[in-house]
């Protein structure tokens, strides 16, 4: 009646069907998802097809069906790849640049600056990302006026350009860090600049962006959780009456894989199929087996604590926007995809008791950052085991590795922070550092090659620079290739993704006139850094 009352005012007619899951066999998975198991509903609830719909429907004019398939046609998910924002200014980077560096007492008449600094310019002025770069320099240099900002995280240090504008405080060339980290010289997408607030002041940044740019085009990025093996497992037990004492051993003996692999969404079924303890359980409870169905199947969205995203036209032009707290409907992945620009802005609760300690003492924030590197009470610090408060010493690895190495210099600081990752650990680079660091044993080169490379970890591949520089004079490999390796570093992407570029590794270390042998000795050292470094 209602579709007749609608017709007869000149509203056209769909033939639409009330779905909650898209094909029948899904129906219990959707009913353990939801809890749901003691729903009673006669109707269909997955998505019907004509022929299912004509029979479920006892009345269905047959313009609403041809208006159906019109409006699928009409349907498309192409989104369009959005334009930088635009900094309005008058000077140039290079201009900033220089002001920066008189600031900071950097002399880019130096030969080794001053190719630096001519290198990246030209690589930024070629890739058009000026504006990125004024728009966060402008932030980060209000975010200093009024609160701690972290000096410096992840790839951005690489950069002396960040250092310049102050949007870090590290001087990349002192500290041997390198650019091609931050921008990848074979790609366009924007970089990665990720930076830290006081957790307690952040809104005021995002604030700031809100006024300079408008509301309607800054946007927090959104979030999916999925569905992870272990707690899938739980919850399908609760859902189906398994006593959860029965599953403990099977989560125990979960197959774990890294994002990067290519069965990462499988790990329950392949536990099912390929363990003891999976067919065990599988056979005493067969329901269970829907579990395996829900591994990385989207759980719920949220809005992304740090992420935000600024566009120089509405952020609704690129994607939805939720009503709810105004977070736009794409994770960072899509943000990249579709050119925009996003914004790592952490809170670090850290940071923002140092700024209470420094207002109870009447430091200035500049003295903090200013303090020297070379502070031997600082270190005391360290080796007194005095840990509490410390930014990530207060975990239980960094804090074993630096009891078992102690720390003489700021190199001594950087290098604990890089073994306590899970790819040194676990890779067995960790426990041999600390060998040839203390003396037990004396530093090894995997080749003459790696030797200039790896010579201030004493032989031992720690850093992701290392790994980097290993690949491109080692062997040979192209800079796309380099930052699909740094990406499998920094996304935990494992060894089966590593494992794709060896041939080319190979074939470059033989130009080299290193055997295949050497060659894959030297590949498998960089490789176990592929878990995380």
């Amino acid at each position: 009646k209602k579709a007749l009352n609608a017709c007869s005012k000149g509203f056209k007619s769909v033939a639409v069907s009330d779905n909650f899951y898209p094909r029948p066999e899904d129906k219990r998975v959707y009913e353990v998802l939801t809890g749901r198991n003691r729903q009673q509903r006669t109707k269909p609830m997955h998505i019907l097809n004509e022929w299912e719909f004509r029979a479920a429907v006892k009345w269905c004019p047959e313009e609403a069906i041809a208006n159906t398939y019109e409006i699928s046609k009409q349907c498309s998910a192409n989104l369009p790849s959005a334009q930088m924002v635009r900094y309005k200014t008058t000077k140039t980077l290079e201009a900033m640049c220089k002001t920066g560096a008189k600031k900071l007492g950097v002399d880019l008449k130096n030969p080794e600056y001053s190719k630096r600094i001519k290198r990246e310019l030209g690589l930024i002025k070629e890739k058009q990302f000026e504006d990125y770069f004024f728009v966060i320099a402008d932030m980060v240099e209000y975010a200093r006026k009024h609160m701690l900002v972290g000096p410096a995280r992840g790839s951005a240090a690489g950069s002396l350009v960040c250092y310049l504008l102050e949007i870090t405080n590290v001087d990349p060339v002192k500290h041997n860090l390198l650019f091609e980290r931050f921008i990848d010289i074979t790609r366009e997408d924007l970089p990665d600049i990720d930076i830290d607030f006081q957790d307690d002041r952040r809104e005021m940044v995002f604030e700031y962006l809100r006024n300079k740019y408008g509301a309607e085009k800054v946007a927090h990025l959104g979030t999916v959780s999925r569905y992870k093996a272990k707690s899938t497992i739980t919850e399908v037990a609760k859902e189906l009456g398994i006593p959860l004492w029965e599953v403990n051993d099977l989560k125990g003996a979960i197959i774990e894989r890294s994002s990067g692999d290519s069965r990462a969404a499988f790990c329950i079924l392949d536990t099912f199929n390929e363990l003891d303890v999976g067919k065990q359980i599988l056979e005493k409870y067969p329901q269970i087996k829907i579990a395996a169905e829900m591994e990385n199947h989207a759980r719920h969205s949220g809005v992304h604590a740090a992420g935000i995203i600024v566009t120089e036209d509405p952020v609704h032009n690129y994607c939805s926007v939720s009503n709810y707290g105004g977070s736009a409907q794409i994770d960072k992945y899509d943000a990249e995809k579709l050119n925009l620009l996003k914004i790592d802005a952490l809170g670090l609760r850290t940071l923002s008791i140092l700024q209470d300690v420094l207002d109870q003492i009447g430091w200035a924030r500049e003295k903090l950052i200013n303090c020297p590197l070379d502070d031997k009470k600082a270190f005391a610090i360290l080796n007194d085991e005095k840990y509490a408060g410390i930014f990530q010493f207060e975990g239980y690895a960094l804090q074993s590795v630096t009891r078992q190495m102690k720390v003489y210099n700021f190199e001594d600081i950087a290098v604990i922070t890089a073994l306590a990752r899970p790819g040194p650990l676990n890779s067995g680079g960790t426990t041999e550092f600390i060998k040839r660091h203390t003396g037990e044993a004396p530093p090894e080169y995997l080749h003459p090659l790696t030797k200039e490379i790896t010579e201030v970890t004493k032989g031992v591949v720690v850093y992701q620079e290392q790994v980097m520089q290993i690949g491109r004079h080692v062997g040979k490999l192209s800079w796309e290739d380099i930052s699909q390796l740094r990406k499998a570093m920094s996304r935990s992407l494992g060894q089966e993704f590593f494992d794709r570029y060896f041939e080319k590794f190979k074939i470059g270390a033989e130009e080299n006139g290193i055997e295949e042998s050497e060659a894959k000795y030297i590949w498998d050292h960089i490789n176990t850094m592929g878990s995380w470094a």
